[in-house]
């Protein structure tokens, strides 16, 4: 998605776990092309095996929890503020990605849980249940 600066435009990828809601990788950058994809996947990856779920062009429908991500970034942070410049942008964008959305926003999907302690409660269950 784009986010509107002063003076230009930023782009934001993102990889969301579909499992736990969390945004796994994300990268900004100026430029919409390749290379801002690959590296919101690429910080993604570790050694998780992964299925694609990406949208055909010009269909959002196609991936509903990536969109609804972007909807909760725009409402939830970009539009409250205006920001001066790239950098003020992404270190708040990525603050609210990294310390809001995945830590402490609850998802009425997750049982009013944050992805992070979602996943948390999973590896306990599963502790438990071994």
């Amino acid at each position: 998605t784009y986010i509107g600066l002063p003076d230009e435009y930023i782009y934001l990828a993102s990889v969301i776990d579909v499992y736990s809601r969390k945004c796994v990788g994300w990268h900004i950058c100026d430029s919409l092309d390749t290379s801002l994809a690959l590296i919101a996947l690429q910080k993604a990856v570790k050694s998780h095996e992964i299925s694609i779920s990406m949208s055909r062009k010009g269909c959002p429908q196609d991936n509903p929890f990536a969109e609804s991500f972007i909807k909760t970034v725009k409402v939830e942070e970009v539009y409250l503020y205006e920001y001066d410049n790239r950098h003020e942008t992404c270190e708040r964008i990525s603050h609210f990605i990294g310390d809001v959305y995945n830590q402490k926003r609850l998802h009425s999907s997750l049982g009013y849980m944050s992805p992070q302690e979602f996943e948390e409660q999973m590896v306990k269950s599963k502790i438990t249940l071994a």
